[in-house]
């Protein structure tokens, strides 16, 4: 099996198909078609991004008109994510929380002096820039305190601790 997936991952590493195969393009043509057709019938669609970053993932589901929950500790990128919702009219909110298995009032964020790198714990690829606290939030808990009542698009991109913040989710 190793062998083979070294093979094919020679055969395929120039290819631009592969290539232009990320997580924008995944949803792009895969996740928002579907989600489109299975959504219509909601009139009220909702998305919740944790480590939304810059918003390439969530911005495109916000321009079809879904409201949206989007966290992002790292206050560099959240400083452009807000640039960027500026003038939309859809409901959205931006929280400075980071996402987790536990409430925390203040843990430890690292920032990396790559954007969209930051996180739970140093920076594995770049360096860290800083480290800051900030409030750590279960979505069991504080989505409910939000009033969300549904959930159509959860996505979670937490530099390696995404598997906590579903831990987190009921």
């Amino acid at each position: 099996l190793e062998q083979k997936i070294v093979a094919l991952s020679r055969e395929v590493h120039g290819s631009q198909r592969f290539r232009g195969l990320n997580d924008t393009s995944i949803v792009n043509q895969l996740i928002r078609p579907v989600l489109r057709a299975q959504v219509e019938r909601s009139t009220e669609p909702h998305i919740v991004d944790v480590g939304a970053c810059y918003g390439q993932i969530s911005l495109p589901f916000v321009a079809e008109g879904w409201s949206a929950d989007l966290f992002e500790p790292d206050a560099r990128t959240r400083a452009n994510l807000l640039a960027m919702l500026a003038g939309s009219s859809a409901p959205v909110r931006v929280f400075e929380n980071a996402v987790g298995a536990e409430n925390s009032s203040a843990i430890t964020f690292y920032n990396s002096a790559t954007p969209g790198l930051s996180g739970f714990s140093k920076p594995v690829y770049g360096q860290l820039a800083s480290t800051n606290t900030v409030p750590c939030v279960r979505l069991a808990d504080f989505l409910p305190n939000q009033d969300v009542r549904r959930v159509d698009f959860l996505k979670v991109d937490a530099e390696g601790w995404d598997l906590d913040v579903l831990r987190g989710h009921d």
